[in-house]
């Protein structure tokens, strides 16, 4: 699939180009047009949180760079949880390191529109490989067992992203944390609901701008801070502040580059497209 935006920030379109090796029914395009809108939260309307930013100095300029920006979900969270696994107790360069890995060595890959395509490994690749494989040619350590626990328990029918977003929040934390190696921080990072996940190094910065000072122990402080994030005496728009801030920490994140790997499809692909009409019309983005 390819996207490409048709219209402008104030009244967006997007272009959707497939390549499928059979030709899509009309009811195959409405369910990829209606899970594409879910994906990249096409129905949230920002309106509120814009009016609501020009009365606050942390977050108005935030808005004003990620004007448009929408947070996205995804039907397969698989590679969510292998992220959430592999950002435990490691630097940034070492956690790039185990996912290009798993990549490079589990992954799917797909050629089409004259493009190789890598994507994340499959719960049913993972579940089949040994534990001392995965630690061995990707260098997971202790969570290679996480991973491959996690992997044979969405095998045997966890909740998909989906149904988990349907549930109460507190729900499908619950749920989540029954998964071995994911506690509260990795919940937070996969959960579809709001979560606001901390760590000892994001809990300084947010003293820094919610307190104006350094803590002492930033671990200390990380249920002061969840509390003011999640307390039922915070209203919506203060807490969409507080995530907002939270999802601008990860954009020093640098681009893995990934490596080649053999495809396991080639060609023969149909290719159909069609624009995506009022379901992808994105709503104002102010008041």
């Amino acid at each position: 699939m390819r996207l490409r935006s048709v219209g402008g920030v104030e009244n967006p379109e997007i272009l959707c180009t497939v390549f499928s090796d059979k030709k899509m029914s009309l009811t195959d395009k409405s369910i990829l047009t209606e899970t594409l809108s879910w994906t990249l939260g096409t129905n949230e309307d920002l309106k509120g949180f814009y009016s609501f930013s020009q009365r606050d100095s942390l977050v108005k300029a935030l808005a004003e760079d990620l004007y448009g920006m929408r947070d996205t979900n995804r039907p397969d969270f698989f590679p969510m949880l292998t992220l959430a696994l592999t950002l435990q107790m490691a630097p940034m360069k070492r956690s790039s390191q185990m996912m290009d890995l798993l990549i490079r060595e589990y992954g799917s890959s797909v050629i089409f529109d004259e493009k190789e395509i890598l994507y994340w490994p499959s719960p049913q690749t993972i579940a089949k490989a040994s534990v001392k494989e995965l630690e061995q040619k990707c260098k997971l350590g202790y969570r290679a067992k996480h991973l491959k626990s996690i992997a044979q328990y969405l095998c045997k029918g966890f909740p998909t992203y989906i149904e988990l977003s349907k549930m109460p929040a507190k729900e499908a934390k619950a749920k989540l944390m029954k998964l071995r190696g994911i506690g509260e921080y990795s919940a937070d990072i996969v959960s579809p609901h709001s979560g606001f996940p901390l760590d000892v190094w994001s809990a300084r910065i947010f003293n820094l701008l919610l307190f104006k000072k350094e803590p002492e122990k930033s671990h200390e402080t990380i249920p002061i801070l969840k509390e003011k994030a999640c307390g039922r005496k915070m209203g919506r728009m203060e807490r969409l502040r507080l995530h907002v801030c939270a999802k601008r920490l990860g954009e020093t994140v640098k681009k893995v580059q990934r490596q080649p790997h053999k495809p396991a499809t080639a060609e023969g692909f149909n290719k159909d497209h069609w624009v995506v009409g009022e379901r992808f019309r994105l709503l104002p983005t102010h008041g």
